[in-house]
């Protein structure tokens, strides 16, 4: 299926979702094993949420798709590398050098500003055996900025 590409506006909204999410410093309620499902309203799919946030190291949201990976690294029985297993849409607030040079970009045509460590928003697409990288389809994009 051919996904088409998010507009200005839509990269709008998943910045400012992005922006209220941090505000709201969900990680400062929830754990990382608190997983809950949200339904995509496009295809019906299940997508499983985790919290990142609450150990202090890494802050955002992780949308698994399927229940088994995302368990089994929460067990600790998952024996693959998550790099290799999981598959999930990511958004982590990270610093400025880990983003990709067309998220610095993206970032700068639409106007935002971010400053400091653990300020910058990136989306990645974790595919089994891939290297993650930026969301750059609708579909990604709509879900991940559901209200």
């Amino acid at each position: 299926m051919n996904e088409m590409s998010p507009t200005a506006e839509q990269w709008q909204g998943l910045y400012e979702a992005a922006a209220a999410f941090k505000k709201a410093e969900c990680w400062n309620y929830f754990e990382n094993v608190h997983v809950f499902g949200v339904e995509n309203p496009l295809n019906g799919d299940i997508g499983y949420c985790c919290i990142m946030g609450n150990g202090g190291e890494l802050y955002g949201l992780a949308v698994y798709f399927g229940l088994e990976t995302l368990l089994g690294m929460l067990s600790g029985e998952e024996d693959i590398d998550p790099m290799f297993s999981q598959h999930c849409l990511m958004l982590l607030f990270d610093s400025r050098d880990e983003l990709y040079p067309s998220e610095l970009k993206q970032i700068k045509e639409l106007g935002l500003k971010f400053r400091g460590a653990n300020a910058w928003p990136t989306f990645r697409l974790y595919e089994p055996g891939f290297v993650p990288w930026p969301i750059q389809n609708e579909g990604d994009l709509t879900f991940l900025s559901m209200p």
